[in-house]
């Protein structure tokens, strides 16, 4: 006899380790190569160190709004927190005002610990350290509403399928034409 688990999707409570080389690993890479380069040789003040925080949170909320849905699964909590993420992250991308909170503390603590404040979007001053040099920023822009939207989309994909289980399940029950409909009590 097969073993029941064959063939079948982990559940996505169940551990998985994080490989080397996977985007988390990128990510917190990415991280301290930006913390490690603005640092330099110069000690760095409390105001400055809160700053380099506020680097790694804005990294992890990056993390959060490309790679949330793959955790959400069967959490219905964390899907609606995912999803309203997603819609503020585009509101944010978007518009011009307000700015973004996190970007907004950056400088703000960046110009109080000596550091030069990052100017213009995160986004941008993140690929532009580290992957793709000279992008404008509408392409950038551009990109991570189309992620944020086909991420919606895998939701509502997620939501349809759900629903039509649902109804399948009730019309089943439902049904007439089951054995126990003609039962005598």
């Amino acid at each position: 006899m097969a073993h029941p688990n064959i063939g079948k999707r982990p559940r996505a409570t169940e551990h998985q380790p994080i490989r080397s080389g996977s985007v988390p690993t990128a990510f917190c890479t990415a991280s301290i190569c930006i913390i490690l380069s603005r640092a330099g040789n110069r000690d760095l003040s409390i105001y400055a160190l809160l700053a380099e925080t506020v680097l790694c949170i804005h990294l992890l909320w990056c993390a959060w709004i490309l790679f949330g849905w793959m955790l959400t699964r069967g959490r219905r909590v964390l899907t609606w927190l995912h999803i309203g993420s997603l819609v503020y992250a585009i509101f944010i991308e978007l518009t011009p005002w307000p700015p973004c909170p996190l970007t907004v503390a950056e400088v703000w603590l960046e110009e109080r610990g000596g550091l030069e404040p990052a100017r213009g979007p995160f986004l941008l001053r993140l690929l532009d350290a580290i992957v793709y040099p000279n992008l404008s920023e509408w392409v950038v822009v551009g990109s991570a509403v189309a992620i944020c939207l086909v991420i919606l989309a895998v939701y509502l994909k997620r939501f349809a399928r759900a629903n039509r289980r649902r109804r399948k399940s009730v019309s089943a029950q439902s049904s007439p034409f089951r054995g126990d409909a003609f039962r005598v009590p």
